[in-house]
């Protein structure tokens, strides 16, 4: 989860000056029972954001994408449910956790602002990748799409 959100909840009276890492936020998790704790959300200079996969012990794993100017809303759910298929298709934690990081960086940079509210992922950037040189389809020997003969 996200390092704000997650030090609120499980950190809410940290006694220290700096602020917790990713180890002391997963081992306030392991009191609740999580083995392992992705925190999202470091702030690191130079406009980057980072996340590390971390167990009470160790830091497993650390991912430093560029941040974004938007504000997006969607993108934890993006990750948790990406994040959710690759351990479900049976990928091990760390490649899933990376594989499901670089997924959700990719989905932010397509990400689009729908009106004047926040920007969301756009999780088919995949699907919609169109070449310069493309054509656009012929639409020769479609019959009209008819308008207004509808009546309720």
């Amino acid at each position: 989860g996200n390092h704000s959100t997650l030090c609120r909840w499980l950190l809410p009276d940290w006694p220290e000056d700096r602020p917790p890492g990713p180890r002391d936020v997963a081992r306030a998790a392991a009191e609740h029972g999580v083995p392992y704790t992705l925190v999202t959300g470091f702030n690191a200079p130079d406009q980057y954001l980072e996340s590390h996969l971390a167990s009470p012990e160790t830091v497993l794993a650390t991912a430093r994408y560029e941040r974004f100017e938007a504000t997006f809303t969607g993108a934890g759910d993006t990750l948790s449910a990406t994040l959710c298929a690759l351990l479900g298709g049976g990928a091990d934690l760390q490649s899933a956790v990376a594989d499901a990081l670089t997924y959700l960086d990719q989905c932010l940079d397509a990400g689009f602002q729908p009106g004047m509210g926040h920007a969301v992922p756009d999780r088919l950037f995949w699907a919609h990748e169109e070449s310069e040189d493309e054509e656009p389809p012929s639409t020769e020997g479609l019959a009209p799409f008819p308008l207004g003969d509808t009546s309720h």
